[in-house]
């Protein structure tokens, strides 16, 4: 029978990691993707010119009892991040003065199913100008 033995020092901490890691691995198949950090994705543009709404819009999501305001991703214009390493279904709503309200509803985030992280999900919402 096998008998570990503990050893303080670099070999022996080696030793225990590389079945530890050989077996983390081999349970995602090796090929897992890097995890994802916010599982919805919600680029907001200004219908007329594709771009990003001159004014800050709110982008607020829903799933269930759970909510969040969404917040910008500052090397990104436009788009919003949520849904931080949380799968669920989603209600979208997005406002903005000067903007039709917009909602899209049950937008799903899953996750992957051998490693377990967050699919992210992008979502494009065109808003139109209000008429009033």
């Amino acid at each position: 029978m096998f008998k570990p033995v503990l050893r303080a020092g670099a070999h022996s901490l080696r030793v225990l990691l590389v079945p530890i890691l050989t077996i983390w691995l081999g349970a995602c198949g090796g090929d897992c993707a890097a995890p994802s950090t916010h599982g919805l994705r919600i680029r907001v543009l200004d219908t007329r010119t594709q771009q990003p709404l001159a004014q800050t819009p709110t982008v607020s999501i829903v799933d269930g009892s759970y909510s969040e305001i969404l917040v910008t991703d500052p090397s990104q214009p436009g788009l919003y991040l949520g849904a931080y390493r949380r799968a669920g279904t989603y209600d979208v709503r997005v406002e903005a003065p000067g903007f039709n309200s917009t909602t899209r509803n049950d937008i799903v985030v899953t996750r992957e199913r051998q490693c377990g992280y967050i699919k992210p999900v992008e979502v494009t919402i065109a808003m139109s100008a209000s008429t009033q």
